[in-house]
C-alpha cells in the first residue's frame, strides 16, 4: 500500500527502529524522511465571480486575493487578464484598479474579464475567476445639433401645420433618458417636432418670400438636463443688410438641383458689384471638380448648378467669390449646406402626417388637399413588376470605394409594361442596410458607409419593387443582390496589448529582464512586422518581448513612457503609447511612493466652477495598510493658499473657483508621508478660459459730429471699443448696436457709426443716443457685471449757412428835425436775424442814393445796421434801401424813410400832468 506525501500538509516524516539478535543483544537507527514540493497544487479564488458597480468617469479599487497554499519559490502568484478590451482596466499583486471609464465608448454597460492567477515557476499551475464590471451612465454630455445655423430656403406658401423644414441633433450619452432629445422653439409661432421636423403654427400662410430667424434649443432626458441652442434662418437671402457680408450660409436641396436652379444667397444683385467666383471645395473632391458644379452670373451674382449635387456624396459646398466695385474688392466666403429634399420638404410636397411633439399642441394640423382621384372604375393594373437577371444580381466592390459610388449593376433593375401611373414603379430595401441605399425612383443603389473587407467579405440586399407608384393596390417583386468586396489590402498592424499603459519594473531589474511582449497582428497577413519602442531605457528583440535595456537605478517612482511602433511590409504604420512604472528596490526605500498623480503633470480645470475634488492622491499599495498622511508644501511662491488637502485620503481640493483672467496656472507641491518620510508631489493646475466676461466701455459718454442736409449712407465716427477681458479670441468677440434706427453699425463687429439719415440743424441741435456693446455669442455670464455695456453718444448737428437773414420790418420810417439832425446823428437802427450760426456776424449796406459813398448824406454802420447822418440833413425827406448779407452771400433788403420837419411844420404839446404818467404813455402820445 502506498501512501502519497503532500508537502503542504507535513515536509518530514521521522522514523524509529530496533534490530535485536539472540540473545537479546539490539541496535537502534533513526531515519528522517523530506518530502520535497512538486507544485501539485493550484492557487485558488475566494470567490467563483465578483460584481463591480461604478458610476461613469469614476475609478475604483476591488482586492482580489488568492490564499497561498505552496511555500517557497512556487508560492508567488501572478495575474492576468484574459481578454483583450480597451478600458483602463488593470491588475497587480491582486489589486484589480478600475479607471475612469467612459460608457459610451462601451458596446454595453457590462463587461465580464477572466481574471487568471499562476504561480511563477514551471510547471505553472493557476485558477480563474470572473470579474462582471457593470458601468452606470450620466448625463455627461449636451445634446449637438448637426449644423450650428440652420439656413432654409421656402419654396412656396407654407400653411398652419406645415413643415418648412428640418433640423437634428443627437445625445452621445449611452442610455435612456440622458440621450433623449427634445426640441423648443423660441418663436411661437414654430413647432418642432421630436423628429427635428420644424412645423410653422402661426396664424395665416408663411409667405414663401417671408425672411426671419429664430433660436431653437435641444434638450436631453438627463437630471440635470443639458442643452445646445441653434438658430434657423428662413429666406436669408431676403434679409435686410447694409452691407456686404464676407461669411454667408445659405441651403441648396439636392434632389431639385437640376442645370439652371438657382443657389439663393444674401450678397446677390448689390447694385455696382461684380462677381467671380475664385475658388469652391467639397471634402473628398478636387477643387477643379467642383467648380465645374457651379456658375454664377458676372453681373448679378445669381448662382445657378450645372448638373445635381448628391447629398450622400456632398454635405457643404465652400465658395470663395470676388465682389468687386471699382478699386474695391470684397472676398465673401458663401457656405452652402447641401440637404436631401427626401428629409426637408415643405408642406405643399407631402400629406400631413401626424408628428409627435414633446407637449401637447393646441389646434388641429391642417392637412394639405391634394388631387383626387376621378370617379368612376380605377385603371386595372394588368402584370406585376418584373426583375431583371432572374431577380439575382452579383456585383463586386472595391473596399476603399467612396461614399456615393453607384453599384455596377442594370439600371433600371426592374420593367413594367403598364403604362401611366399604373406603371410607376417604387425600390425599397426589405432589411436596414447600414452600407447601401436604394433610389425610390430610379433603383440606383449607393454606398452609404465605409467598407471592411475583414470585416464582412460580402453583402447581402434584398431589393423590393412595387408598381401603382406605392399606391394601394399594387403588386410587389423581389429580387436579391450579392454585394462581393475585394481586398484593397489597406490594413495596418494591430497592437492588441491592453496593459501598456500599467506595466512595471523594479529598480533593480537587469538588463535583458522581460516586462511584457508585444501582441501584434495584421488582418492582411504581411509578414515581418518590425517593432520600435523609442525608448533608450527599453528595447524589444524579435520576439516582441520588452526588455531592460540599462539600469534603472535612480529611476524609483518615476513613470517612463513612450510609444511603440508597428511597421509592416507594406510601410503601413500602427502606433501605442506605453508605460513602464519602476518600483524602488526591496528594501532600500522608506519614502511612500505616490502612483498618481504623476510627477510634475498639468492638470485642466474651468474656472468659475466649484469642484468637490480636484485630485486624489494614491500611493502603492504596500504602503495602504501604514499611515500615510499628506499636506501641502507651503512654498516660497503662494499658490497653494488657494488650496486644501484632506490629511488622510489625499483629496485635494480649491477653497473658491479658479479665476482665469487672474491667474491662469498654479504651482503647488504635495507631501506624502510616513512618519519622518516624505516624498514631494510637484503639480500644475492650469485654468481653462471660460466666457465670463461681458463686454466693458472704458469711458461712459463720447461726442461726435454729424453734417445737416447730407443725406445716403455715411460714417459719423469712430467710438471708444469696448473691451472683454477674457483671453481666448472666441470669448472677446463684441458686437455693437444702438437704441435708434437713426444711427446704425454697419459691421456690429467694428466700433464704426453710421447714419443714412439727414438732419437739419435749425431743427434739433443735437441727438442723444445709447450704444450697446454685447458679446457675439450672446454666451458671456459674469455673476458681477451686466451682459451688455453701454455708452452714452453725443451727436452734435454741424451748421451750413442755409438760411437766409431777414429784416424784422420791410419798411422803417424815422422823422428828425430840421437843424438837429447833423453829421454824427443817429438816425435809426435797422436790425436783420439768422437761423445760421453767422460767427462774423450780418454786414449792412444802403443802396438807393444817387451820391457816392464818400458823399452821401446818410450811412449805415456795417456791422450794427445804425443809421446816421453824415451831414447836417438839409432835403425834406430821404429814401433809400438798406440790405443785409450773410457770410455766405444771402441777402435780404428793407426800404427805409427819413422825414425832416423844419421849426414851422411842429407843434408844441403842453400836458398838465405828471411827468411819469407822460412817459407811461409817451407811446399813444406819439401815435
Amino acid at each position: 500500500m502506498k501512501t502519497i506525501n503532500h508537502y503542504i500538509q507535513r515536509s518530514a516524516f521521522e522514523r524509529r527502529g530496533e534490530v535485536f539478535n539472540l540473545p537479546g543483544a539490539s541496535a537502534k537507527s533513526e531515519l528522517v524522511t523530506h518530502v520535497i514540493d512538486d507544485n501539485n497544487y493550484s492557487s485558488v479564488f475566494e470567490k467563483d465571480r465578483f460584481l463591480i458597480n461604478i458610476i461613469e468617469g469614476q475609478s475604483k479599487k476591488v482586492q482580489i486575493v488568492v490564499p497561498k497554499f505552496a511555500e517557497g519559490k512556487n508560492g508567488h502568484i501572478s495575474y492576468s487578464i484574459s481578454e483583450k478590451i480597451n478600458l483602463p482596466v488593470h491588475i497587480a499583486n491582486g489589486v484589480l484598479f478600475v479607471g475612469a471609464i467612459d460608457r459610451e465608448a462601451m458596446a454595453d454597460s457590462i463587461v465580464n474579464l477572466t481574471i487568471t492567477a499562476s504561480d511563477t515557476e514551471k510547471p505553472a499551475r493557476n485558477s480563474t475567476t470572473v470579474v462582471t464590471i457593470r458601468v452606470k451612465d450620466i448625463n455627461d454630455n449636451p445634446p449637438i445639433f448637426s449644423n450650428s445655423r440652420y439656413s432654409i430656403v421656402l419654396g412656396a406658401f407654407i400653411s398652419p401645420g406645415g413643415v418648412v423644414g428640418k433640423i437634428s441633433a443627437t445625445d452621445k450619452d449611452a442610455t435612456s433618458p440622458n440621450n433623449y432629445v427634445h426640441y423648443f422653439s423660441h418663436d411661437p409661432q414654430f413647432k418642432i417636432s421630436d423628429e427635428g421636423e420644424i412645423v410653422f403654427m402661426g396664424s395665416g400662410i408663411l409667405q414663401k418670400d417671408d425672411h426671419m430667424q429664430f433660436n431653437i434649443t435641444a434638450t436631453d432626458g438627463g437630471k440635470p438636463p443639458l442643452s445646445a441652442t441653434a438658430k434657423v434662418v428662413i429666406n436669408e437671402h431676403r434679409g435686410k443688410t447694409n452691407g456686404v457680408q464676407n461669411e454667408v450660409t445659405t441651403q441648396i436641396s439636392s434632389n431639385d438641383t437640376v442645370e439652371k436652379s438657382e443657389i439663393k444667397w444674401l450678397n446677390a444683385g448689390m447694385s455696382g458689384y461684380t462677381y467671380e467666383i475664385i475658388k469652391a471645395t467639397v471634402n473628398g473632391f478636387e477643387d477643379q471638380k467642383v467648380m465645374e458644379w457651379l456658375k454664377i452670373d458676372k453681373k448679378t451674382g445669381r448662382i445657378e448648378t450645372l448638373k445635381r449635387i448628391d447629398p450622400v456624396k456632398v454635405k457643404t459646398i465652400k465658395v470663395y467669390i470676388s465682389m468687386r466695385k471699382g478699386k474695391r474688392e470684397v472676398p465673401v466666403e458663401l457656405i452652402i449646406n447641401v440637404t436631401d429634399a427626401d428629409e426637408i420638404t415643405s408642406s405643399y410636397m407631402k400629406s400631413a402626417v401626424p408628428r409627435n411633439f414633446t407637449t401637447p399642441e393646441p389646434g388641429t394640423i391642417a392637412a394639405e388637399v391634394g388631387a383626387q382621384p376621378t370617379e368612376g372604375v380605377r385603371p386595372e393594373i394588368r402584370v406585376k413588376p418584373i426583375f431583371k437577371n432572374s431577380s439575382v444580381f452579383t456585383t463586386f466592390i472595391n473596399e476603399d470605394s467612396i461614399l456615393g459610388t453607384v453599384l455596377s449593376l442594370p439600371y433600371p433593375l426592374a420593367t413594367n409594361s403598364d403604362d401611366g401611373h399604373i406603371g410607376g414603379l417604387l425600390y425599397s430595401m426589405t432589411e436596414n442596410e447600414p452600407y447601401f441605399k436604394i433610389d425610390e425612383k430610379n433603383s440606383t443603389i449607393r454606398l452609404i458607409a465605409p467598407l471592411d473587407f475583414k470585416t464582412q467579405k460580402m453583402h447581402f440586399l434584398n431589393i423590393k419593387c412595387v408598381d401603382n407608384n406605392g399606391e394601394l393596390p399594387y403588386h410587389e417583386s423581389f429580387a436579391s443582390v450579392v454585394v462581393n468586396v475585394i481586398n484593397a489590402k489597406n490594413n495596418y498592424p494591430v497592437i492588441s496589448n491592453t496593459d501598456l499603459l500599467h506595466l512595471n519594473v523594479g529598480e533593480d531589474a537587469k538588463p535583458e529582464t522581460v516586462i511584457t511582449i508585444f501582441k501584434v497582428s495584421d488582418a492582411d497577413g504581411f509578414e515581418k512586422t518590425q517593432l520600435d519602442v523609442n525608448s533608450s531605457m527599453f528595447k524589444v528583440d524579435e520576439s516582441f518581448k520588452l526588455l531592460v535595456a540599462t539600469s534603472l537605478k535612480g529611476y524609483a517612482g518615476q513613470r517612463l513612457c513612450s510609444t511603440v511602433t508597428a511597421r509592416n511590409k507594406q510601410d503601413r504604420v500602427a502606433t501605442s503609447p506605453y508605460c513602464v512604472t519602476v518600483y524602488p528596490a526591496k528594501n532600500t526605500h522608506h519614502n511612500p511612493l505616490v502612483i498618481s498623480p504623476k510627477q510634475n503633470s498639468i492638470h485642466y480645470f474651468d474656472e468659475n466652477i466649484v469642484y468637490d475634488e480636484l485630485l486624489k492622491f494614491t500611493v502603492l499599495e504596500e504602503y495602504e495598510s501604514s499611515k500615510v498622511t499628506f499636506r501641502l508644501n507651503e512654498m516660497f511662491k503662494k499658490d497653494w493658499q488657494l488650496f486644501s488637502i484632506d490629511k488622510n485620503n489625499g483629496s485635494l481640493k480649491s477653497k473658491q473657483p479658479f479665476d482665469f483672467e487672474k491667474k491662469t496656472v498654479h504651482e503647488i507641491k504635495i507631501l506624502t508621508c510616513q512618519a519622518d518620510n516624505c516624498s514631494s508631489t510637484h503639480l500644475f493646475i492650469s485654468v481653462n478660459d471660460r466666457n465670463d466676461n461681458c463686454p466693458m466701455f472704458p469711458k461712459q459718454d463720447v461726442r461726435l459730429t454729424v453734417l445737416e442736409n447730407e443725406k445716403g449712407k455715411r460714417q459719423v465716427g469712430r467710438i471708444p471699443a469696448a473691451l472683454d477681458s477674457d483671453f481666448h479670441s472666441d470669448n472677446t468677440k463684441v458686437c455693437y448696436t444702438t437704441d435708434t434706427l437713426i444711427f446704425f453699425f454697419s459691421d456690429p463687429t467694428l466700433p464704426i457709426l453710421f447714419t443714412n439719415s439727414s438732419f437739419d440743424r435749425e431743427h434739433k441741435k443735437q441727438h442723444q443716443i445709447t450704444i450697446n456693446a454685447y458679446d457675439c455669442n450672446l454666451s458671456c455670464r459674469d455673476p458681477h457685471q451686466p451682459m451688455n455695456g453701454t455708452i452714452v453718444a453725443l451727436i452734435d448737428v454741424i451748421d451750413v449757412n442755409d438760411n437766409f437773414p431777414k429784416f424784422t420790418k420791410k419798411s422803417y420810417a424815422s422823422t428828425v428835425v430840421q437843424g438837429q439832425a447833423m453829421a454824427g446823428s443817429h438816425i435809426l437802427t435797422v436790425q436783420a436775424t439768422d437761423l445760421d450760426d453767422e460767427l462774423n456776424g450780418l454786414a449792412y449796406s444802403l443802396r438807393g442814393f444817387t451820391f457816392t459813398l464818400s458823399e452821401s448824406p446818410i450811412s449805415v454802420d456795417q456791422s450794427t445796421g445804425e443809421v446816421i447822418a453824415n451831414e447836417l440833413l438839409k432835403e425834406s425827406s430821404y429814401y433809400f434801401t438798406v440790405i443785409v448779407v450773410d457770410s455766405a452771400g444771402h441777402e435780404d433788403t428793407a426800404s427805409v424813410m427819413v422825414s425832416v420837419v423844419t421849426y414851422a411844420q411842429q407843434t408844441e404839446l403842453v400836458f398838465d400832468a405828471p411827468f411819469e404818467l407822460i412817459m407811461k404813455n409817451e407811446k399813444n402820445i406819439s401815435e
